[in-house]
């Protein structure tokens, strides 16, 4: 019985450790946000990223987002950033229906998306849009 219930253990531990998630990004969405599907997709890279975890992929539909966090206590808003934890794919070009990666359209430019980094005064620059463990 022992035996069993270690093996049990193991089989629940590996089965829960490989959990992936595919987490939903589309600029256009204003309903409720949890990143599940593309109905309940975050608006903002920046969500679906702290909402992620290793072995998480993240699907950005087409669309502008801008970076929000701040590195190291900046308040320099050239300093805004998407940080991408170690682990955490990220793939852009979809339309907002796929539910896998081989259901987008990687050659059409319908599912371009950009991350920019727009100052105060109207002008664009940032030191570092997206930065990668």
């Amino acid at each position: 019985m022992k035996n069993y219930l270690i093996l049990l253990a193991f089989l629940f531990a590996l089965g829960t450790a490989n959990t992936q998630s595919i987490i939903h990004v589309d600029a256009s969405n204003s309903d409720s946000q949890n990143g599940t599907s593309w109905t309940m997709a975050f608006d903002n890279v920046q969500s679906a990223i702290d909402a992620s975890a290793a072995g998480d992929s993240i699907f950005i539909a087409s669309g502008t987002y801008l970076p929000s966090e701040l590195l190291g206590g900046s308040s320099d808003p050239r300093d805004k950033t998407c940080h991408i934890p170690s682990g955490v794919l990220n793939y852009g070009g979809f339309g907002g229906t796929e539910s896998s990666l081989s259901d987008r359209d990687s050659d059409s430019t319908a599912g371009t998306y950009l991350i920019k980094a727009p100052l105060s005064d109207g002008s664009e620059a940032s030191k570092r849009l997206l930065i990668s463990d």
